[in-house]
């Protein structure tokens, strides 16, 4: 999604074109001491056309450049908070402002055509008051579907979704923020034993939640309650993916049959580009694959000595559980030969805790949402440029950011983990060039699915260890047979699937599964002990 969301951005050639005006507007002189409401508003409207504002530039700076209105991209990089990453993507964008070459901009970004099928459920879902849920296979462009319907409802609406990442995505907030969700000391982070409501928020005309698969069902009779009973809701969400942690299904729940959603399910995969990989993710989404399925993916092992494997820019390794994923991470920082820092955590007694060490360019995420506003949520990837004793300075592609010490649940610690290898969970809702994934110890329903369907080819992928045929092991069938049920398929094949269904409430304890990896909400992963397993 995140890749999609770049692919939007509006370029400077679009702009002129698009967003031209074929008047002319009245710009006082370059002398006259009044500032020209007009730039004013173009450079706010410049903002609002990308999906991430701050961005472009923050709000400190929108005073500085109307003060010194640069006419050149020298001028432009001696304003504070120029550097050479922003001056080289929305440089020219603001010079043409004050040149005057820019005179009318839309604060809507254009957005990409809908399919034949986007098309439809939008209508359905627009043409009255319905609550809808919209489901279908990774990659069937729930995510542009989002942004239309935000775009059509305007200001009434509000778009969330269950992880920061996947908000991020989509230019939304997680619940947790947009309803103002304070963890009880010692408590969920999901939101079952917290108080919502804890601030002012707005109550919704449009409620928008995205991955709902991993929505609990005391987190939504709780958003119900808060919104009341004028609010629309538009549930999106695949099923066959990540189900929530400590909690059933929120379709088997009693609010969910309140709403009374009518369900509408997208068709055609538009992230994948490769049509036999597309047939066989189906197969895996459903747990119906075979022995040539699997021979496919083997013929991406590691150990082939595959001549694609892009050296310059390793792919992302995706594995099912936090012991791999820091045995893994750990391995990849001893390889870089700067100094290296230690930052550990500090208890409400000023206790050392354990903490992470970390150095000058290692590949790292944030593990909480540090800033909403400038795009700093939970999962947000990026290289460290330097490291000081209390922080590190990062860059996040977009933006670079100093990320200090923060204090959450009594603990004082530095936000960020080692991302070189992550969590199956972590990665839902994401497209990504290239993982090299580790199927062999896979726990949960959707996990393999989630993990393959990532990326948008074969080419793609790169798996780990060889995978075992059918007749060893059921690894690949890990569905949940409520799920089968859930979409209707046909009895024959809902029976074999409930035969094999691998739920939650079966799992009990997994060691090394840290709970606050199932659902990064804006609280994160505090190091509490209880999130170090699995918990039934």
């Amino acid at each position: 999604m995140l890749t999609f969301l770049r692919s939007v951005r509006p370029t400077f050639s679009l702009l002129q074109t698009t967003f031209l005006s074929t008047t002319n507007t009245t710009i006082p002189p370059a002398s006259s001491p009044a500032i020209p409401y007009s730039h004013s508003t173009l450079l706010r409207n410049l903002r609002l056309s990308y999906p991430y504002p701050h961005h472009v530039f923050p709000d400190s700076s929108l005073l500085l450049l109307l003060k010194s209105r640069p006419k050149t991209l020298s001028q432009l990089r001696s304003i504070k908070g120029f550097g050479p990453t922003r001056v080289k993507k929305y440089g020219p964008l603001i010079i043409s402002i004050f040149t005057n070459e820019l005179t009318s901009i839309s604060p809507n970004p254009p957005l990409i055509p809908l399919s034949p099928s986007q098309k439809k459920t939008f209508n359905l879902t627009t043409d009255d008051d319905k609550n809808t849920l919209i489901t279908g296979s990774a990659g069937t462009g729930k995510s542009l579907l989002i942004s239309h319907l935000s775009q059509h409802y305007g200001s009434t609406c509000v778009v969330t979704s269950t992880t920061g990442l996947s908000a991020l995505s989509i230019n939304g907030m997680t619940l947790h923020n947009y309803f103002k969700y304070r963890q009880i000391p010692g408590g969920s982070i999901t939101g079952e034993d917290g108080l919502w409501g804890c601030g002012k928020f707005e109550r919704p005309g449009v409620l928008i939640i995205d991955e709902v698969s991993m929505l609990s069902s005391s987190v939504l009779s709780s958003i119900v309650k808060l919104c009341g009973p004028d609010t629309k809701y538009i549930l999106l969400g695949d099923f066959f993916q990540l189900p929530p942690i400590k909690d059933d299904w929120v379709f088997k729940s009693r609010v969910w049959r309140e709403l009374k959603l009518e369900k509408l399910e997208l068709k055609g995969n538009v992230r994948c580009t490769d049509e036999v990989y597309s047939e066989i993710l189906e197969r895996f989404r459903i747990g119906n694959i075979s022995n040539s399925d699997i021979s496919v993916l083997n013929s991406r092992l590691i150990s082939n000595n595959l001549s694609t494997y892009p050296h310059s820019n390793p792919p992302i390794k995706l594995l099912p559980t936090n012991a791999l994923v820091d045995e893994s991470n750990s391995k990849a920082l001893e390889l870089l030969l700067t100094p290296e820092y230690k930052y550990p955590s500090y208890s409400d007694l000023n206790e050392i805790l354990p903490g992470i060490t970390l150095k000058q360019g290692a590949k790292v995420c944030l593990n909480y949402n540090v800033s909403h506003k400038k795009g700093l949520v939970n999962g947000l990837r990026g290289t460290i440029i330097s490291c000081s004793p209390k922080t590190v300075y990062i860059d996040f592609g977009t933006s670079k950011n100093k990320i200090k010490y923060i204090k959450v649940n009594g603990v004082k610690r530095l936000p960020v983990e080692l991302s070189y290898a992550s969590t199956i969970h972590k990665s839902q809702g994401l497209t990504l060039d290239n993982v090299e994934i580790d199927l062999s110890e896979i726990f949960a329903p959707g996990q393999a699915y989630v993990a393959l369907s990532r990326v948008k080819n074969l080419d793609g992928v790169w798996v780990r260890k060889k995978l075992v045929g059918l007749e060893t092991g059921n690894w690949w069938k890990m569905v949940c047979g409520r799920v089968v049920e859930f979409y209707g398929l046909d009895e024959e094949n809902k029976k074999e699937e409930e035969t094999v269904d691998v739920d939650y409430k079966c799992v009990k304890e997994y060691e090394g599964f840290r709970y606050g990896d199932m659902v990064e909400e804006d609280f994160g992963d505090f190091g509490n002990e209880k999130f170090n397993k699995m918990r039934i």
